[in-house]
């Protein structure tokens, strides 16, 4: 459900940073508040984005977990290993 988030907000923060140069307005003719600033709309729409590719990412993004292989013993002889999550 996280990923569906993120690519929605990566989606709306790309369109959002596009939207905010003046010849991209004027090709598609959308209505825009002048009392914004372009640039607070722009850095608005990276941070939504950026946000976005967080939650795209998760939890395993920044800090994934390793499996480790253990040895399956039988006698003191190796028949296998098994692997395990930390």
């Amino acid at each position: 459900m996280n990923k569906i988030i993120g690519y929605i907000l990566a989606a709306v923060g790309v369109l959002l940073a596009v939207v905010s140069f003046k010849q991209v307005r004027d090709l598609i003719k959308i209505p825009f508040p002048s009392s914004i600033p372009e640039v607070y709309v722009m850095i608005a729409g990276a941070v939504i984005a950026i946000i976005g590719v967080y939650l795209i990412a998760g939890k395993g993004g920044l800090s994934s977990k390793k499996e480790v292989e253990v040895p399956i013993l039988q006698d003191k002889k190796v028949v296998g290993f098994r692997r395990i999550k930390q």
